[in-house]
């Protein structure tokens, strides 16, 4: 499958959930991400679901990018603060990590000065509804 036709089902499936157009315009991938929440041992794909339990620890994080001499900032955000009927707070930060090298990411994922924003783990109020906790990476 070649990436043009893996970003057409990527911003299908974003159409879907409604993350294209409330929070980006499309998606271009050229790199491959992978979220793994060690809790549970679950991955995270587009549109699957968690507990605040499985969630609760910061994730692993493995990726795969056209060039070793590339580095990336990943944002963990809530579109739907406090809920998705009323965004008031929206996008609410969950994690920044800056300076990830695709050489290295579990090495740059520890370290302490590489978060802009420390790990906070979802935690949505009783009788919000479902929300779209959204990981985004850029180059």
């Amino acid at each position: 499958m070649s990436i043009a036709t893996t970003d057409l089902k990527i911003n299908a499936a974003l159409q879907r959930v409604q993350l294209i157009p409330d929070v980006l315009s499309d998606v271009t991938s050229s790199t491959l991400l992978q979220i793994i929440f060690k809790e549970s041992g679950k991955e995270v794909l587009l549109g699957n679901n968690f507990t605040s339990v499985e969630t609760k620890e910061q994730p692993t994080i493995n990726l795969i990018a056209l060039s070793e001499s590339d580095y990336y900032t990943l944002v963990m955000m809530n579109p739907d603060a406090p809920s998705r009927h009323d965004q008031k707070v929206a996008p609410w930060r969950h994690w920044i990590v800056v300076n990830i090298a695709d050489s290295d990411v579990k090495n740059s994922v520890s370290q302490a000065e590489n978060h802009h924003t420390p790990y906070i783990g979802p935690g949505p109020g009783e009788n919000t509804g479902i929300h779209r906790y959204t990981f985004l990476l850029y180059k």
